[in-house]
């Protein structure tokens, strides 16, 4: 945070989006900084709202369909469902979609599209 504030107060922060987002967004400001939260639509999350390890199976979504339940489901309810079925809340601002996944660029077609209709773009 030193060092964004020594560059440009301005540029917000991208991190990891969570279930209560108020101490990063606490520490944050104490330094002035704006902060962008980030989740995750090809992401597996635990029950404490944590992304699953990539070392674990599961870890990330390959199908394009869940991809897109998890986007939508974050685009209008703001939460996700873990892997153990939990839903959780998360306060985001912005949505991943890794490209190392090769049904990446079919969910993110996918994704934009239902957002345009969701949101009369």
């Amino acid at each position: 945070l030193e060092a964004i504030t020594s560059y440009d107060s301005n540029l917000p922060l991208m991190v990891l989006a969570s279930t209560d987002n108020r101490k990063t967004e606490s520490i944050a400001a104490e330094f002035g900084i704006k902060l962008l939260f980030e989740a995750y639509a090809d992401r597996a999350y635990e029950n404490n709202g944590q992304l699953r390890a990539r070392t674990q199976e599961g870890a990330v979504y390959h199908s394009e369909q869940q991809i897109l339940e998890q986007a939508l489901l974050l685009a209008t309810e703001g939460s996700v469902i873990s892997r153990n079925g939990q839903r959780l809340k998360l306060d985001a601002d912005t949505l991943c979609v890794h490209g190392d996944n090769a049904e990446s660029v079919k969910a993110v077609r996918h994704i934009r599209n239902s957002f345009n209709k969701l949101y009369r773009c």
